[in-house]
């Protein structure tokens, strides 16, 4: 069979719109190769991994020093790549750069079920350039194994692949708690979207629907069993580190303000775009009185968000401070997704690409949104928090340099505590305090980055307790020195 070449036409913007998620992902994750731990990868991520590495996984349970109540799957599997190729900080970035390459190829397989291969990688890229999955990419975190395996398991349930299914829920439902609740509306989705096909469901089918799921549940059950089992606590417990960000809420006002965080969260760093082109949409459909139909998919998406968001509402909105802006990145993707599914019903495709384009631009500006020094910071949620490395670094070396000894420095999130732990280079010995727990030390590392409380930024800036030693900055991070007056 001759193939006639003359009538093959590629669509070149198309094909450079597929393929630039990739060379965005993986330029940062090149940048990043040998970036230290930041935030909660410290604990998630090297803590972990470093006790299964240290200890020849001879115990599965982590100590309760570190036992942040997840599943070990995450530290297990770092930890057996260090085993193979060393305990390097590259080691991390690379295996989460694979687990970014399998999310950007499902997101765009996923997109493909909504949209017409026209405008699909146009739609996938608006969804991709979101600052906090950027941001997340850019760390060893276990976040990115979780959206990876919960857009393959709605990929999976879209083309009947239940062997798919079956691995996404393990790796689902073992990443983590939220793993877990994420799986709980994985099930609820591909429930209502079974029934909605049948319109019925028998009992022959909801086992045939179930069994994919069974595996990653009975192993996530199990290991809470014998969590509790061993431990006697499941999820969190009043003696661990972090308490008290799972503490209830004691009023309505603590609620209202946790409510204006959640909806914060949705429209941070360029997300405002989404929801408006969502309202716009729905305004001009009431407006016009357009009589507009759903496909089955489309229906189902929808619902998954609303029980996405019903689930991590509890959470969200009625614990202290279990509400992290990564916490919501399958929120913040599938909004995407609608967002396009209602502009497709009433915008030409040239236009649904010139406003994907605009929409990425501004999701990609989030990155430099910066607030105030006072206003706490998701700073794991944008690639603003590049900066501060090297001047970790540069900090760390001044400290070496003068002399200054660590136990005697007081410091917060990504400085305090063993900087093994952080950087996988530094002295074991090589010990910074963490400042809740160390009062009126010698020495204060202060960066805009700890998210410190307002009087303790008030009195370094302010009071003659504290003179500056040093001070480094980059972009839109600092780091500064104090050293008590004597």
């Amino acid at each position: 069979m001759r193939l006639n070449i003359k009538n093959t036409k590629l669509n070149i913007p198309a094909i450079i719109v597929k393929f630039f998620p990739y060379l965005i992902f993986m330029t940062i994750a090149i940048l990043c190769l040998n970036n230290c731990f930041f935030h909660d990868t410290i604990q998630l991520s090297s803590k972990h991994a470093t006790w299964y590495y240290d200890n020849n996984f001879s115990h599965f349970l982590l100590p309760n020093e570190i036992d942040s109540g997840h599943p070990p799957l995450n530290g297990i599997m770092l930890a057996t790549l260090w085993k193979i190729f060393g305990r390097s900080l590259w080691v991390g970035h690379a295996f989460i750069a694979i687990w970014t390459l399998i999310l950007i190829f499902q997101i765009q397989k996923v997109c493909s079920h909504f949209f017409s291969e026209n405008i699909s990688s146009y739609i996938a890229l608006a969804v991709l350039m979101d600052a906090t999955l950027l941001a997340q990419s850019s760390l060893v975190s276990p976040d990115i194994i979780l959206m990876t395996a919960f857009f393959t398991s709605i990929r999976a349930i879209f083309e009947n692949k239940k062997w798919l299914l079956s691995i996404a829920i393990i790796f689902l439902s073992l990443i983590s708690m939220r793993g877990m609740m994420c799986t709980a509306a994985i099930f609820c989705f591909d429930f209502f979207y079974q029934y909605k096909i049948d319109k019925k469901l028998s009992i022959k089918k909801v086992v045939s629907m179930g069994l994919p799921f069974l595996p990653g549940v009975i192993a996530a059950f199990a290991f809470l069993c014998f969590h509790y089992y061993k431990l006697g606590w499941i999820g969190y417990h009043a003696n661990m580190p972090w308490a008290e960000a799972f503490a209830k809420i004691t009023s309505f006002k603590e609620f209202v303000i946790h409510v204006v965080v959640m909806v914060w969260r949705l429209i941070d760093f360029g997300r405002i775009v989404i929801w408006g082109l969502l309202f716009f949409s729905i305004f001009f459909f009431f407006k016009n009185k357009i009589k507009f139909t759903f496909s089955l998919k489309q229906i189902s998406i929808i619902v998954l968000l609303i029980i996405m968001l019903l689930i991590s509402s509890y959470s969200f909105l009625f614990h202290k401070c279990l509400a992290g802006t990564r916490y919501l990145l399958p929120h913040y993707t599938l909004s995407t997704i609608i967002a396009f599914i209602l502009l497709d019903k009433f915008c030409s495709h040239k236009k649904i690409k010139i406003v994907a384009i605009i929409v990425s631009l501004i999701l990609l500006s989030g990155n430099f949104v910066k607030y105030p020094e006072k206003i706490s910071t998701s700073w794991d949620s944008t690639l603003s928090h590049l900066t501060f490395y090297k001047l970790r670094e540069q900090m760390l070396g001044y400290i070496i340099e003068n002399n200054i000894p660590p136990e005697k420095i007081s410091a917060g999130l990504n400085m305090e505590g063993n900087q093994n732990n952080i950087d996988l280079t530094s002295p074991k010995n090589m010990i910074i305090n963490n400042f809740d727990n160390f009062l009126s030390p010698e020495y204060i590392l202060y960066s805009n980055i700890f998210n410190y409380d307002d009087a303790l930024i008030d009195k370094l800036h302010n009071s003659n307790d504290y003179l500056p030693l040093k001070r480094v900055e980059k972009g839109y991070i600092f780091i500064v020195l104090y050293k008590k007056r004597i």
